[in-house]
């Protein structure tokens, strides 16, 4: 999609209080100060529009974790995010004579070149880099842009105004 023009924001605590389900703190009360559920509306600078829910404050949902618009197709990735053989489902808007509109489900992609889990995967390619073998796929200056967004996000969330970012990757 590219890099984010514009963002707003709305953002609210949830949950006032949390129980902490893990590390040193694990089952102490701890008072919840920053909004637990972000909505944001991300207009991309190539036009595209995207919506961001972020939420600590929700017990769980069915909501698929990336679900992504085209004009003639929709494709929803349901399950967990980290699963990397999840199957994923394709809608298709078919105005042609054979009228193949509909759901696709149960759509798995094809293996990849190399069998690694995706942590392994990403160590790969940081090694890579540093032997001069292989470019980074993500450089500072997307770090820097998400850095951008978010903090729009959180301005925005402050005033209820859409704030354009000062940054590009």
């Amino acid at each position: 999609m590219g890099p984010v023009g514009r963002v707003q924001a709305m953002g609210a605590i949830g949950r006032a209080e949390r129980v902490v389900r893990g590390g040193p703190l694990t089952g102490k009360t701890i008072p919840v100060t920053t909004p637990d559920h972000v909505l944001m509306n991300l207009e991309f600078v190539s036009g595209g529009l995207g919506q961001l829910l972020a939420s600590f404050g929700t017990a769980s949902t069915l909501a698929p974790w990336l679900e992504l618009h085209f004009t003639d197709a929709t494709i929803s990735f349901p399950g967990d995010q980290y699963d990397k053989d999840a199957p994923a489902s394709l809608y298709v808007d078919d105005e042609s004579a054979l009228g193949l509109d509909g759901w696709a489900h149960g759509i798995r992609p094809p293996p990849p070149p190399e069998a690694r889990p995706v942590v392994e995967t990403g160590i790969a390619h940081f090694v890579a880099c540093l032997r001069g073998e292989e470019k980074p796929v993500l450089t500072a200056e997307h770090a820097r842009h998400v850095l951008d967004v978010i903090l729009k996000a959180y301005e925005s969330i402050r005033d209820g105004r859409a704030y354009d970012t000062e940054t590009t990757f």
